[in-house]
């Protein structure tokens, strides 16, 4: 795992501690790790696997200012990380996750205040770009859905930099 995503972790949780902010996430288990592997038709990197499985960030809500990440919008945004089972079934048997696990991305998490958007990872990169892909509701469905593609932050770990900035 990228060296930069880890340090931003680790910095968040030190922070979220001496901030005195109960956190109530966990590591995968070796258990989740091997359902995730065999009911996913995508190849776990090592990486992903180090990431929830080194890392106490299933469950972890992480709130940052998203225009910090993504100018075109402001004020605060969320995502709660999901449980190995959650990623399973956002990412397999519900849209767009269903189009989308073929080209490589999976489901991590959703935005926690239920706007219904959840988020997405290419599972190509060690510090993989956060997506949402919005679903329309009215509107032209015939878009193809990676230009429905919303960029919200380059990496996660800006996203965990970003979310120190505001326990501090």
């Amino acid at each position: 795992m990228q060296p930069i995503l880890g340090s931003a972790i680790e910095e968040f949780i030190e922070i979220s501690e001496d901030a005195d902010i109960k956190l109530t996430s966990r590591k995968a288990t070796t258990e989740e790790l091997k359902m995730l592997e065999s009911e996913l038709p995508v190849k776990l990197p090592q990486w992903y696997r180090d990431l929830i499985g080194d890392y106490p960030i299933i469950n972890l809500e992480v709130k940052w200012n998203v225009e910090t990440t993504n100018p075109s919008y402001s004020g605060e945004t969320a995502i709660e990380f999901f449980e190995p089972q959650y990623i399973i079934e956002e990412t397999m048997e519900e849209f767009p996750g269903i189009d989308l696990v073929h080209l490589n991305y999976i489901c991590i998490g959703s935005e926690p205040a239920g706007t219904g958007d959840n988020y997405y990872i290419r599972l190509d990169d060690e510090d993989p770009t956060l997506y949402q892909f919005p679903i329309p509701i009215g509107s032209d469905e015939t878009e193809p859905l990676l230009e429905r593609r919303i960029q919200i932050a380059e990496h996660i770990s800006d996203v965990f930099r970003e979310a120190i900035k505001t326990i501090q």
